[in-house]
């Protein structure tokens, strides 16, 4: 989370595996390391909302906000979701939360994350006007040409399961309306030199697993030492 945080990201659809990790846990991840976790369709038992529905960003005196809702269908990935969350109809949240940054913040974009696959993606935002980009977070390759809703609104996936990123620029015109570049991927193969200090985590964060692992083994083996002793 500390990498993730450092990465400054614009914003990070919360979806059902994430709250695995436990909604306490995500709150300190967000204080802690700065990561602005989005959601404007999970709410508690009395219908409040978990995490800020959007955010917006300045860039050069041109605003740019960041929406994100999840697929309710998306929840059955967890088995148990915690006591009293609920992923909504994402597509109240949709128009409200656009309208929102199209009229009361007078943002000049609207990017949408999706928490979800490209279908489902596709199939709620047809008909959703104000949308300049859409990114739908499950995919297992990456999508190099752009899908679109009805309305044309490009739908891409936002990665590929961390084997690479996608590059896009956005353009603002002046005159109204926005441009978006071809893709480009980049793929994270071995061309890529390590981060020093993102590679220091990962060792360190291996390193845990591997002494936690032994110790398993280690009660594991004594346990059944102890058992084998007992019963003779």
């Amino acid at each position: 989370m500390k990498v993730l945080g450092d990465m400054d990201l614009g914003g990070c659809a919360v979806q059902s595996q994430d709250l695995f990790q436990g909604l306490d846990a995500l709150k300190g991840f967000e204080a802690d390391h700065g990561i602005p976790f989005l959601c404007a369709n999970l709410r508690d038992a009395e219908g409040n909302l978990l995490f800020p529905a959007y955010r917006v960003m300045d860039f050069g005196g041109k605003k740019v906000g960041v929406l994100a809702v999840t697929d309710p269908k998306m929840q059955h990935a967890m088995k148990n979701m915690p006591e009293g969350l609920e992923f909504g109809d994402p597509m109240p949240a949709l128009q409200e939360g656009v309208k929102a940054l199209r009229e009361q913040e007078a943002c000049d974009a609207v990017i949408l994350l999706y928490g979800g696959r490209r279908e489902q993606a596709i199939k709620s935002c047809d008909e959703v006007e104000g949308l300049d980009l859409i990114f739908f977070g499950n995919a297992t390759i990456s999508q190099r040409v752009a899908a679109e809703t009805e309305i044309g609104t490009p739908v891409f996936s936002a990665a590929n399961r961390g084997k690479d990123f996608g590059e896009i620029v956005l353009t603002i015109k002046d005159e109204g309306g926005t441009e978006l570049s071809p893709i480009l991927i980049h793929e994270l193969d071995k061309s890529y030199d390590d981060h020093t200090e993102v590679k220091k985590l990962v060792d360190a964060f291996q390193a845990e697993a591997a002494e936690r692992k032994q110790r398993a083994q280690l009660i594991e083996k004594l346990a059944k030492e102890y058992s084998e002793t007992s019963v003779k």
